[in-house]
């Protein structure tokens, strides 16, 4: 099957899954990890060289829009956009502070990358936004982690370049600070 991503450029899979449940994401996951089968999302697929090229593709947030909009919190699947938070917020009073420019981007990846914008100076980044993330890890479990909660797995020490941000990814604490 050929897939394009996001900017035009053509690569190809043999399948391409689109899970409608959260079980179903953690399944794929846990196959494909059992199998030391590579499922990137189709957007990446092009840029995998040819011989590393995974078999299947994975578009886990297309099915993923769920969008609440409660005071002062909001419940949001990955797949939701930028622009349709800050536009629900918005038609109930409210505003969602982080402010990345590319308004057409993906909460998740929003989220994957601690997004932040013009406002992160005064409200901060993505990350300070998150109350709870449901997780769907390789073994083919799911849990909800919230804020402030012990993460009951061990994360590694890495060594991470002596820069003034640090803002993408798992918050690690770098021994140089």
């Amino acid at each position: 099957m050929d897939v394009t991503d996001a900017s035009g450029y053509p690569g190809h899979a043999d399948q391409l899954f689109s899970p409608d449940v959260e079980q179903e994401v953690a399944d794929l996951l846990r196959q494909a990890s059992d199998r030391k089968f590579p499922s990137p999302p189709p957007e990446r697929l092009p840029a995998w060289p040819a011989e590393h090229r995974p078999r299947a593709v994975g578009d886990f947030l297309a099915r993923f829009r769920k969008l609440e909009i409660s005071k002062g919190r909001a419940r949001v699947g990955p797949g939701v956009l930028l622009r349709e938070v800050q536009a629900a917020a918005a038609n109930s009073g409210q505003f969602y502070a982080p402010d990345p420019t590319e308004n057409t981007s993906s909460i998740g990846g929003n989220i994957a990358a601690n997004a932040s914008g013009s406002r992160s100076f005064r409200y901060g980044a993505t990350r300070r936004h998150v109350l709870a993330l449901n997780v769907a890890f390789l073994d083919g479990s799911l849990r909800t982690i919230r804020r402030g909660e012990k993460v009951d797995f061990d994360v590694p020490a890495i060594s991470l370049p002596r820069t003034t941000k640090l803002s993408a990814g798992y918050p690690l604490q770098p021994a140089w600070i």
